[in-house]
């Protein structure tokens, strides 16, 4: 079941932590895999990015990355997205 809590809130830092679970699914060699994953989230609302981490391996072994805004011009941004991720095939 996906879902999405607030663990932690730092109004002057302007950071939030969450943990939140989505259903995922990726395509192997033909075979479809559909898996839990539940991560943690840091919103970092003064630097504009949100990075997360896997909370525990499951189906996935490694689970991480970032979103970061850059502005560029008052009606411009340029989002960045880095992700990693490995499965946990035994």
């Amino acid at each position: 079941q996906n879902y999405r809590h607030l663990i932690f809130q730092d109004a002057k830092a302007k950071t939030r932590l969450y943990e939140s679970s989505k259903t995922g699914q990726f395509t192997v060699f033909g075979f479809k895999i559909q898996h839990e994953s539940t991560v943690y989230a840091l919103e970092d609302w003064r630097n504009l990015e949100i990075k997360y981490w896997l909370k525990r391996p499951g189906a996935m072994k490694h689970f991480s990355g970032f979103w970061r805004m850059v502005a560029l011009r008052k009606s411009e941004t340029l989002i960045i997205f880095y992700h990693e991720a490995e499965p946990a095939f035994p």
